[in-house]
């Protein structure tokens, strides 16, 4: 699973060979505020409209993998 990067403020990333994936958004109090789980192998962009201003965790998951990176929504 590639890392996350961020183009045109909207958080994307790319995937090889997963399967089962997905990916939600948790606000800093800890709470899941979107979730994604119509995820392809390949190209992803997540639609991050109507999110306020802040920083937020982005924890994409697959069947045997986890992994998380803070992204900002300004």
């Amino acid at each position: 699973m590639a890392k996350p990067s961020v183009q045109h403020h909207v958080p994307g990333f790319k995937t090889e060979n997963e399967s089962n994936l997905s990916a939600k958004l948790i606000n800093p109090t800890g709470q899941v505020v979107r979730v994604y789980n119509t995820l392809q192998t390949g190209v992803n962009e997540l639609k991050i409209n109507g999110l306020p201003s802040g920083v937020f965790t982005l924890v994409l998951s697959s069947e045997d993998q986890s992994w998380s990176q803070r992204v900002v929504v300004y």
